[in-house]
């Protein structure tokens, strides 16, 4: 299941998120866990979600370009 704490940092937004994965590259080793997260309708451009757990996750709507999608797990 999607980890609250990482949510909420993606819900304060991309510049935030992505400072978060370049601050923290121990966490990106280990991917963010966005596991059945609700995220539809959400503002991701350009997002950092490189190498990250995507499965389950409703991103119907989400507005993905320029996202890093690389090795995510989109199933």
């Amino acid at each position: 299941m999607a980890s609250q704490s990482q949510l909420d940092l993606l819900s304060s937004g991309n510049t935030l998120w992505n400072k978060w994965r370049r601050e923290y590259p121990d966490v990106r080793a280990l991917e963010p866990d966005l596991h059945g997260a609700d995220l539809h309708g959400a503002d991701l451009r350009g997002a950092d979600f490189h190498g990250a757990d995507l499965t389950e996750a409703n991103l119907q709507g989400a507005d993905l370009r320029d996202a890093d999608l690389h090795e995510a797990d989109l199933r």
